[in-house]
């Protein structure tokens, strides 16, 4: 019966170092993913708006507009022939209800990934990903991805701000005066310790098990002169 334990528990541990690694690779993936939606994603906006940026207002949804105008890559989409706004980030194809309207009216469902008008950093005041519509033009715009565990969150924190080519402005764990990084204050690319801190947050947390995070990509319309 000994032998049978020690044998049990050498299969159990190599088990658990398979399904580690397999964790591995597919967070990698994810990652790497990730990296290349974002730039295609900010490159086609910029492009889109680089001649109008009062075109983006504050707040405001843009993600089914913006998909409509084929911004986004199709595979990304709830269904690859339809421009229907609702979009999923590599790690999840969770919709979301909201709890009151967005600025567009719209209380869901809603994917994963959101694109909106905003200012050019982690604003205080805006509060959850969605709220309400401002009026006035706008010089950059933010893409959100939610739904992302915390061990990811650090992570993707760091790899997606290695370049801030692109005009990326600011990588935010909220849009409540809580970045990451921020190109304007030369905190850019993202350090782990910021990493760490900000996806391990009590204020995300809540005591709520298996918590999600979302985070906000800040890109200028225009690259300051």
């Amino acid at each position: 019966m000994a032998e049978l334990a020690i044998v049990v528990g050498i299969i159990a541990l190599i088990l658990a170092a398979i399904w580690a690694a397999v964790a591995q690779v597919t967070q990698s993936n994810q990652i790497r993913r990730a990296q290349q939606e974002l730039a295609v994603i900010a490159q086609n906006v910029r492009s889109a708006f680089a001649d109008q940026p009062g075109a983006i207002g504050a707040r405001v949804n843009l993600t089914t507009a913006l998909d409509k105008m084929r911004v986004f890559p199709t595979d990304m989409r709830k269904n690859p022939g339809t421009a229907s706004g609702i979009l999923f980030a590599p790690w999840s194809q969770q919709l979301i209800t909201l709890s009151s309207p967005d600025g567009e009216g719209n209380s869901g469902p809603l994917g994963t990934v959101q694109i909106f008008g905003s200012q050019c950093s982690c604003t205080a005041g805006y509060g959850s990903e969605y709220g309400t519509a401002n009026p006035g033009a706008q010089p950059c715009f933010t893409i959100m991805m939610a739904e992302v565990i915390p061990p990811l969150c650090a992570q993707l924190a760091i790899a997606t701000s290695q370049n801030s080519s692109g005009g990326l402005a600011a990588i935010c764990s909220r849009l409540d005066a809580h970045p990451l990084g921020t190109a304007a204050a030369g905190t850019l690319p993202v350090s782990a310790a910021t990493a760490a801190t900000e996806c391990t947050s009590s204020a995300y947390t809540s005591g709520a098990p298996g918590v999600r995070y979302s985070l906000f990509w800040v890109y200028q319309i225009k690259d300051t002169p």
